[in-house]
């Protein structure tokens, strides 16, 4: 599968999850995840769909783990950045 103008920024295994970085830090969304089906080695996937203010309401009940989601957030859109970046130049 080509998919033009998209970066693979990172490969969903089992307990991935994607969509932190827009809802805790409030920013838009820039990065893109690709899922091949036609890749041998890879399952199908299935995706579990928390609504936005759902996912605040349960992490506001819950500071420290809230903190530490919020952290790998930043940590990850830090990732994203500067691939983006290397894949630019």
């Amino acid at each position: 599968m080509e998919a033009i103008g998209l970066y693979n920024y990172g490969i969903l295994k089992k307990g991935s999850y994607f969509g932190d970085i827009s809802i805790l830090l409030n920013k838009p969304n820039e990065f893109s995840y690709l899922y091949d089906p036609f890749v041998v080695d890879q399952i199908p996937l299935t995706t579990f769909r928390v609504k936005a203010g759902i996912f605040r309401e349960i992490v506001d009940k819950f500071p420290y783990e809230k903190d530490m989601l919020v952290k790998r957030a930043k940590k990850k859109q830090e990732l994203f950045v500067n691939y983006k970046g290397m894949a630019l130049l």
